[in-house]
């Protein structure tokens, strides 16, 4: 465990997580064990996105088992932090393996915790709104575009949504 959070910690290494995951796969649960399954999957999860057709199926088993554990601690800062940005990941993966109506769920959960990161606000928006945009839901797509943009600080983004949300309007 010290190893892995004075020396793993900030490597990528998928042969390195791969490592840490077979030596604590077996040991009760705990947080260095969530910490572990949750950067081996979003290290699979990061090399999935490169490829053309994608297979988060592992990605979303290691992030779901490090979710469990991290729900039976206490919900401090740090939590929510962490607890954000495995819901962020799981979002992402229901929406691409369509299962919008799933992905909705989660990424209200995560809208529910009131992240501090001002990305996750308009991400997050914009991620519910392509959503209900897959679903033929336009109003409600309208309606998260519009978070996005009042959320976002980056011009770039918010040109994206209001684009997207004009689209949702033609579409009414």
């Amino acid at each position: 465990g010290i190893y892995f959070k004075q020396i793993g910690k900030d490597s990528k290494s998928k042969v390195f997580f791969k490592r840490a995951y077979e030596l604590i796969k077996y040991i009760e649960n705990s947080l260095l064990k969530a910490d572990i399954l949750f950067s081996y999957g979003r290290t699979i999860y990061d090399e999935e996105l490169l490829k053309d057709e994608p297979n988060m199926s592992y990605a979303k088993l290691l992030l779901m088992n490090s979710k469990e554990i991290i729900e039976n601690y206490p919900k401090d800062i740090n939590y929510y932090l962490y607890f954000n940005t495995i819901l962020f990941h799981l979002g992402n993966i229901q929406s691409m393996e369509d299962d919008y109506s799933g992905a909705i769920v989660i990424y209200k959960e995560l809208l529910e915790n009131k992240p501090e990161r001002q990305d996750y606000l308009y991400k997050v928006n914009g991620s519910i709104a392509n959503c209900f945009k897959e679903l033929g839901k336009h109003h409600e797509s309208i309606q998260y575009y519009t978070n996005a943009i009042n959320f976002s600080d980056n011009n770039e983004f918010k040109r994206q949504y209001y684009y997207l949300r004009a689209i949702q309007y033609i579409e009414l």
